[in-house]
């Protein structure tokens, strides 16, 4: 019979992932106490330091049945990413979770899909048992202005560099307490998607200058209008920003001249505009701006583009570092995808993912061609 030390160590032989984690878990699940199980868990710990925390993933009832009133497993102090989402939990649970010490060793934490409220998050973020947090997605609550406050006054948020806050009728006046608190100035990425910030609201805002580390902001499913791209494109703000995401927007050609009026997007690589109003002479505009000559992921699905814009596109000496695209769901035929086969200026152009619609086999054909073009969707 195979000892339970050598199938350990077979398992963290193996390279890291959730699936491997999760062997490792049901291993000690079925491991008889003892020293040889406690030497185990401690090798075990060792050896998981060096694997990414997000592979260290576990929802509750996997390692703590019960939970929050009762005691987690041994084996939670080897998580580092803990799944708690659709519990339906309020600020009992959010309480009772506060307390429990076995929590500091979590870096990453899914709280999307509760009844959090503005006490909840007070219980949560005046923990000290929370303060190495890393990582936290408390999508789809109820969080709204209170919540946000209670959220940026906490002095326990200084570990954050991800933020997911989606879903949770947050208006301007509460993304206002975020982008000036003095504890969340080291974020990375911040997700305020679907949200009640209109763009007078944004305009409202404290300026960005404080994020200096922001690396990707998701901003989707608010109605910014021209003066509120205008903002987020004042020269002096997200000036880390490599990753954008104002996906059903309403944007227009108007919004994109906002966008784009500024010299540099010094740091952009990656841009998603994904089902709003650009047609064709948007994507030229955004194209055909020097601004966006760093881009090297644009993805414009739904936007009603036709061949007249990605013809532009193919002539645009400012996308030459492109290696994505994404063109589903708009009226594009041969003509369109003749051009970027085509085109001088897109040869790290690695993958495309379009919808074949009015594409022939001649189309087909012609992207074929184009060498550089590993992938087709």
């Amino acid at each position: 019979m195979t000892s339970p030390l050598l199938t350990l160590r077979e398992y963290l032989a193996r390279p890291p992932s959730k699936e491997t984690f999760r062997d490792i878990i049901r291993m000690f699940g079925m491991w008889r106490h003892g020293p040889e199980r406690a030497t185990g868990l401690q090798y075990a710990e060792g050896h998981l330091a060096r694997w990414p925390d997000e592979l260290r993933e576990l929802k509750d009832d996997d390692i703590w049945p019960g939970c929050p009133e009762s005691e987690p497993f041994d084996t939670f102090r080897l998580v580092r990413s803990f799944d708690l989402s659709n519990k339906d939990w309020g600020a009992q649970e959010a309480q009772a979770l506060a307390h429990v010490p076995s929590m500091q060793s979590i870096t990453r934490l899914d709280l999307r899909q509760n009844r959090f409220k503005a006490d909840a998050i007070e219980y949560l973020f005046n923990s000290p048992f929370l303060q190495q947090l890393q990582y936290l997605d408390i999508s789809s609550n109820s969080l709204r202005e209170k919540g946000a406050y209670a959220f940026a006054t906490s002095e326990y948020t200084k570990s954050l560099r991800h933020l997911h806050i989606r879903h949770n009728s947050i208006k301007a006046e509460g993304l206002q307490a975020l982008s000036t608190s003095p504890h969340l100035q080291q974020l990375a990425f911040l997700d305020v998607s679907n949200n009640n910030i209109s763009a007078k609201g944004i305009q409202q805002l404290a300026p960005f200058e404080q994020w200096t580390q922001l690396k990707g902001l998701a901003f989707s499913s608010h109605l910014l209008g021209q003066q509120g791209m205008a903002f987020l494109a004042e020269p002096t703000h997200l000036q880390a920003l490599k990753v954008l995401q104002l996906t059903y927007c309403n944007l227009d050609l108007d919004c994109i001249r906002a966008l784009t009026k500024r010299k540099t997007w010094p740091s952009l690589t990656t841009l998603q505009l994904d089902f709003n109003l650009l047609k064709s002479k948007g994507l030229e505009a955004l194209v055909s701006a020097p601004c966006m000559k760093g881009l090297q992921s644009l993805s414009v699905q739904g936007n009603q583009i036709k061949d007249d814009g990605l013809q532009a596109l193919a002539s645009s000496p400012y996308m030459k570092q492109l290696t994505h695209l994404d063109i589903r769901s708009n009226t594009i035929g041969n003509k369109g995808v003749i051009a970027l086969a085509e085109s001088p200026h897109l040869n790290k152009l690695k993958t495309i993912q379009y919808s074949q619609g009015r594409i022939t086999q001649k189309g087909e054909d012609a992207l074929s061609r184009f060498i550089t073009l590993k992938e087709l969707y």
